[in-house]
């Protein structure tokens, strides 16, 4: 049987141990003539070091600065003598010789027959306090002169004191010298008293934010504030905040264009690439259908209208002629697509560019136009390109109201910026499709590959405008170009 686990010397031991090695505190073991022995990790971090072995068999004056080393030698001559001594403030020293402020406290370690055998030291760092009392000396400097509210409360809730400054802060929460405290500066006291510490509080007086800094002082039974007026202070830091706000914004903006762009150019390399190697055996089949069809011309016309009645052959030569047009065309807007735009900004007016791009567009019978854009009303664009983007809008808006219905485009001013909205009563679009509108190749059509609306965005994205899109089914779309009215001309 291992009699160490029953007995209580070594349980005790291993009970010291476990306190020693994990407190919170930062605790340093020495022999009598003040060399270390042992020390725990807080001590280490408290000093900077990394390893007991830096610490060992080294004077434990190491870690006081020299300025200190009279009292502190002293003072353990007091230890040995008295037993223990309390909170005694010391400059103390980190590794890299950096200085700051803790209190010490330390006792006679014995052994069991009462025989000094060690000091134990426990040291607390108090830089913030000190910074804290600096703060409530400077503050409580002749109080009567204090340009700031200095206030005196009692226990009781009984305001004891206030300077010039503070007559003012009574008469709004409606108390005065001598009376009772109001009801919310009860309830700072009592928390005073229960933290036992100082702390800030924050409050709003008229138009102004004022901080005041809490200290209770315990053995008087009363608490002292200390304001000052922190309304600059409280402005610049929502100025910083909403700056931060906007820079985050703009980093997140400038990232998803980023990335749009990478994406957008991946596309476009691959619409290129595919482009050109579908053009090339769309040519072959082009040439042999015209071949086809010259050689049938030189048939004779009796048995040309024999071939062409009993073999079926010009409507599915037609259908085929019709196929290679179209593939063609789509070859042509994957290579449009992939080109960089290089626009020439030019000013021009507003209207004359949307009634040019209106009657560019096959407009159906059924269908009322209303046009409402201010004549005078200029931008800086590229004409082309920006009259490309309109009129593949306003032709989106034509299909949908293939039954009928009203076109309305109007412009105006935000800023400055100019805003071209054009409106139409069609099917609209549904929820799910919307997110996916200005995006490459989804489409609702039958026939495309749906780059029209991503080349409009393209375009307006190269004149460091915006366009959106608002649709309900069955009720229209409205979409709203947004450009800058004015930028260097090329």
């Amino acid at each position: 049987m291992d009699r160490k686990k029953h007995d209580p010397d070594h349980s005790k031991a291993l009970e010291f141990e476990s306190a020693f090695t994990f407190s919170p505190e930062a605790i340093t073991m020495s022999d009598l003539n003040g060399n270390i022995t042992n020390c725990n990790k807080a001590a280490l971090d408290l000093h900077g070091y990394s390893s007991k072995n830096e610490l060992i068999g080294k004077s434990a004056l190491t870690l006081i600065a020299k300025k200190d080393h009279g009292r502190a030698i002293k003072n353990m001559k007091e230890t040995m003598k008295r037993g223990s001594i309390k909170n005694i403030e010391y400059t103390f020293l980190r590794k890299d010789g950096s200085e700051f402020q803790a209190e010490l406290s330390a006792s006679v370690v014995k052994d069991p027959s009462s025989n000094p055998v060690s000091f134990m030291a426990i040291t607390k760092d108090i830089t913030e306090r000190k910074k804290m009392e600096k703060e409530i000396e400077n503050l409580a400097k002749f109080p009567s002169e204090n340009e700031n509210p200095v206030l005196r409360i009692s226990r009781d809730y009984d305001i004891l004191y206030a300077n010039k400054a503070s007559r003012e802060f009574l008469e709004y929460w409606g108390c005065e010298i001598g009376g009772k405290s109001c009801k919310f500066c009860r309830e700072i006291v009592a928390e005073a008293f229960e933290k036992e510490s100082s702390f800030s509080w924050e409050v709003r007086f008229k138009d102004k934010v004022y901080s005041f800094f809490v200290t209770p002082i315990l053995d008087a039974g009363y608490v002292n504030l200390y304001g000052r007026d922190i309304t600059e202070r409280k402005k610049m830091e929502k100025e910083i905040k909403q700056h931060s706000e906007e820079l985050g914004k703009l980093v997140e903006e400038r990232t998803k264009k980023l990335r749009d762009a990478e994406r957008m150019a991946a596309i476009g390399e691959t619409a290129a690439m595919v482009g050109h190697d579908l053009r090339n055996p769309l040519q072959v089949i082009y040439n042999t259908l015209h071949l086809a069809k010259k050689r049938l011309k030189s048939v004779p016309a009796s048995q040309r209208r024999f071939l062409m009645e009993t073999q079926a052959l010009e409507e599915p030569l037609q259908t085929i002629e019709d196929s290679v047009e179209y593939m063609d065309m789509i070859i042509s807007d994957l290579q449009e697509y992939s080109k960089p735009l290089k626009p020439k900004f030019v000013s021009t007016s507003l209207k004359k560019l949307i009634d040019s791009s209106i009657s560019s567009v096959d407009i159906l019978e059924n269908i009322k136009v209303s046009v409402s854009v201010q004549p005078r009303l200029k931008a800086v664009v590229d004409l082309v390109l920006m009259k490309r983007c309109l009129i593949n809008i306003i032709s989106n808006a034509v299909e949908a109201m293939q039954e009928g219905g009203d076109l309305t485009i109007k412009t105006s001013k935000r800023g400055k910026d100019v805003l071209i909205f054009i409106q139409d009563t069609g099917v609209g679009i549904p929820e799910e499709n919307m997110s996916k509108l200005l995006k490459p190749y989804p489409t609702t059509k039958t026939r495309g590959i749906g780059l029209g609306l991503v080349y409009c965005k393209r375009i307006v994205d190269a004149h460091d405008g915006s366009i959106t899109v608002e649709s309900k089914v069955n009720e229209g779309s409205t979409f709203t170009v947004r450009i800058p009215m004015k930028r260097e001309v090329s």
